[in-house]
Formats: C-alpha cells, sequence, structure tokens
C-alpha cells in the first residue's frame, strides 16, 4: 500500500512538473490560456502587443467569437484592427467627454473666484455664494481645488459654543450621518471674536459619507442638517443658496476630474 501511494505520490510531481508545450504562432487558440499565451508571443519579439490585444479581449469577450481551431497567426490581424477600432471609439469618446466637461467648466467658473498657488500650481474654487472666509451663519459648504478634488464642511456660528463633532443630514427621506472629526483633529476648526464663535469642520477624504453628493443631488428639495456636539444638537434647515453652491461644486469637480 506505501509504495502504491509513494508511486502515486511520484506520479503526481512529475506530470506537474511537465512544461507546457512551446508556444507560437501556430499554436491553435486557447480560450482559457490566450492571455498567457500572447504575452508569452510578445516576450519571444513575435508580437508587438500581446498585452494590449490581451487587455482588448477582455474588456471585449465578443472579439473571439468564431477563434475555435484557428491558429495565432490567423486570428491575430483581426484581432489587432478589432482593437484598433475599439481604441479609436474609445478616444473618440475621451475627446466628447473633454469637450462637454469643458463646456461645463467655463459655465461654472463664472460662479467662482479662483486663486491659484504659484509655486505648485494648484488652486481653490471659492464659490460667490460664500467667499472665502467662514460663514457668519450656521450652514454648509463645500471647499474644491483646480484639480477637481471636493469635500464637505459644517460651519456652525453663534454665541454659544456647542463644540459640533460631526453632522447628521436628512434628504430625501434619507439620513445620512457624517463621520465623527475629534476636537484635537487638524480638519476641525474653532475661532472667536466679538461675542461670537465658529466652529468650521472639513470632511476630506469622503467622511461627510455621501451627504454632499446627496445635496447636489436633491438641492430642489427641503434639507435638515442636525450639528450635533458633545452634550447639545442644533436643527437648521439648509438655505436655498447653501444647495445650490454645493451642486455648483459638486458638478464643477465631476467636470474637472
Amino acid at each position: 500500500m506505501k509504495k502504491l501511494l509513494l508511486s502515486l505520490f511520484i506520479s503526481t510531481i512529475l506530470f506537474s512538473c511537465k512544461e507546457e508545450p512551446e508556444i507560437t504562432m501556430n499554436t491553435k487558440f486557447n480560450p482559457e490560456k490566450y492571455t498567457v499565451h500572447l504575452i508569452m508571443l510578445e516576450n519571444k519579439n513575435k508580437l508587438d502587443n500581446g498585452y494590449e490585444l490581451s487587455k482588448a479581449i477582455k474588456e471585449n469577450p465578443s472579439f473571439i467569437d468564431g477563434f475555435t481551431n484557428k491558429t495565432y497567426s490567423e486570428i491575430i490581424p483581426g484581432l489587432m484592427l478589432k482593437s484598433k477600432e475599439q481604441k479609436k471609439i474609445r478616444l473618440d469618446e475621451k475627446k466628447k467627454s473633454d469637450e462637454l466637461n469643458q463646456k461645463i467648466i467655463t459655465k461654472l467658473e463664472k460662479k467662482f473666484k479662483k486663486k491659484v498657488d504659484e509655486f505648485n500650481g494648484i488652486g481653490w474654487y471659492y464659490h460667490k455664494s460664500w467667499g472665502a472666509r467662514w460663514l457668519n451663519r450656521k450652514g454648509l459648504r463645500a471647499d474644491i481645488n483646480t484639480d477637481g478634488y471636493c469635500y464637505l464642511v459644517s460651519n456652525y456660528h453663534s454665541s454659544d459654543w456647542l463644540f459640533h463633532t460631526k453632522i447628521k443630514v436628512i434628504v430625501n427621506g434619507t439620513t445620512y450621518t457624517s463621520s465623527e472629526i475629534k476636537r484635537f483633529d487638524d480638519s476641525n476648526k474653532s475661532d472667536n471674536s466679538g461675542g461670537k464663535i465658529w466652529e468650521v469642520i472639513q470632511y476630506s477624504k469622503g467622511r461627510d459619507n455621501g451627504i454632499l453628493k446627496a445635496i447636489a443631488k436633491n438641492s430642489d428639495k427641503v434639507i435638515k442638517v442636525r450639528f450635533i456636539g458633545r452634550e447639545f444638537k442644533d436643527d437648521i434647515i439648509l438655505s436655498s443658496k447653501d444647495k445650490l453652491a454645493i451642486k455648483d461644486c459638486y458638478e464643477l469637480s465631476k467636470a474637472l476630474r
């Protein structure tokens, strides 16, 4: 019994160690291994763009229809033609998309003031509804840079501290809650002057948890905002000015990216 098991074990090893037959242009197309085969042919200088062709097939599985029992030398010319046609379609679509985005950018930029850092070339857009300073009221706003990076900002202004660390928003019947931004976090800022206080939180890195997008997509709806503090909370109805400005920021962000 032991000899039989040993024999089977050795046979398994020998079988697994067998090398795959050499791949040439005369090898028949294998729908399960075409990716490896095309790249191997490229490595042997038999093909200029094996990686690109394998990628094209993955993106368009219908490319391999009718390839059964045909050699790589027979199918590659047709495959290259299909790949080039697909690439042209993508380039044409990108061109149309870029032109449309540029029209959107040109239209929306009229609603913003832009300040660019001369040293790094990156700047920030400031919506004319808000300006560059903190708001002297309770509300929400958004910051957006020239690369299209955009995030939500909560602005609490009052005569008493709330020490809010997150917000909850009801949009079209759905409740969204931001991540909690602790008081010691660099994104949680505050100031006071003349008996008034400002608490400003930047929900960068997606910490708004979808609130900005929800507001932008429902700017015509009533939106309720709750500032949640250490012990207390404060509710407001988001102004139409804030809703429309946030929508502008969201759309400009998408066009810039």
